[in-house]
């Protein structure tokens, strides 16, 4: 799991790529080998070798960290292109780290981007509105929701459409899983996604608290 970037410096688990090395991308999409897009948090590229690095945050409960990092490891078998996939986040468990580990991608509790002056620009810690983000949450579980009532939905059909990333599409689908508005069916050994009665009630009292 231990890996030496080019130009970098490692502090414990914190890590410094220098600025005038490293280009960096907020929000990267990256197509992979089957032509579907995959969201990632940020893409470090390194100016003279072209080294690729996919920074990915892991968020939430315990339960929703391990079916990020899960969905991580599935994503990274199908990359061209991306040369590693490193994880972002402040705190994780010992399960989370074996699960990491086993997968053999690196982590760090805090990635910054480092200029000539010594200044730190952290990834990661730009300033949340806590009501914006939850109305954003909201916003993706009606959408969700919306896509599944008529018919059944493939995760990646969820990803493109809802502009998510697969490992937030798969926190989320989780979550309305476990409040039984969302079903997990399985087609010609494919796993599928259809509301339930109870989201489809959901989705009702949602739509009517917006009038």
């Amino acid at each position: 799991m231990e890996i030496d970037f080019p130009d970098s410096r490692k502090i414990s688990e914190t890590i410094l790529f220098l600025s005038d090395c490293w280009d960096v991308n907020s929000k990267y999409v990256h197509v992979d080998v089957t032509g579907f897009p995959i969201r990632f948090d940020n893409l470090l590229k390194h100016r003279i070798n072209g080294t690729k690095i996919a920074v990915l945050e892991v968020r939430g409960s315990t339960s929703s960290k391990q079916n990020q990092i899960s969905a991580i490891g599935l994503m990274s078998r199908s990359l061209v292109g991306i040369d590693h996939i490193v994880t972002l986040s402040g705190r994780l468990n010992t399960r989370e780290r074996k699960m990491l580990s086993d997968l053999s991608l690196p982590h760090f509790r805090k990635i910054g981007i480092q200029d000539k002056y010594g200044s730190i620009t952290w990834l990661g810690q730009k300033s949340r509105n806590t009501k914006m983000a939850r109305r954003d949450r909201t916003k993706l579980i009606k959408e969700i929701i919306l896509m599944t009532q008529d018919h059944e939905c493939r995760v990646t059909e969820l990803v493109y459409n809802c502009n998510l990333n697969y490992a937030k599409a798969m926190e989320i689908l989780d979550e309305l899983i476990k409040k039984n508005y969302i079903a997990i069916l399985y087609e010609d050994g494919h796993r599928k996604f259809r509301a339930t009665k109870d989201g489809r009630e959901y989705l009702k009292r949602m739509q009517s608290t917006e009038y």
